[in-house]
């Protein structure tokens, strides 16, 4: 591992690029940092110092974090798909733990979101939207308030 110098770098508009640099290739943050040469803190430090700077690092972050949980989904789909269509085996076992037989299984919740995934017209949920167009003069609200209260037994 690359010793990192005791005395802080100079940070400057380059440094800040190569930290960003770093972060696009999918580097956890204090690494892709340390790799461009600058501690840690000084780095943090630096950056109060200049929020359009921090910003952008701020959203070099973002777009890393947004390219990982998008590679992330991907493998979750494709594992929520061999489940609910190629399925799996399942084997049984008899009462000396050997080997009876094996069955193919499949989920049925994974081929439900597959389907709300694909066909969302046709299996996807569908919120219903009331309108309320009730018309209360303000004496009636005045009456229909006092009368829960007493209900509820509050004094009035």
């Amino acid at each position: 591992m690359k010793e990192l110098p005791t005395t802080p770098k100079k940070f400057n508009r380059p440094c800040l690029e190569r930290v960003i640099e770093n972060l696009a290739q999918g580097m956890q943050t204090h690494p892709a940092i340390e790799k461009a040469g600058i501690s840690v803190r000084h780095f943090y430090r630096e950056l109060k110092k200049r929020p359009s700077w921090a910003k952008d690092f701020k959203d070099a972050q973002v777009e890393r974090d947004q390219i990982r949980n998008e590679q992330r989904i991907e493998a979750a789909e494709a594992e929520v798909y061999r489940r609910a269509v190629e399925g799996w085996e399942q084997q049984t076992y008899d009462e000396h733990g050997q080997v009876k037989s094996s069955r193919r299984r499949y989920s049925d919740p994974c081929l439900i979101f597959l389907l709300r995934k694909l066909a969302h017209q046709r299996y996807g949920d569908h919120p219903t939207v009331i309108n309320n167009t009730v018309q209360i003069s303000r004496k009636d609200e005045t009456d229909l308030l006092r009368e829960w209260r007493k209900q509820l037994g509050a004094s009035s």
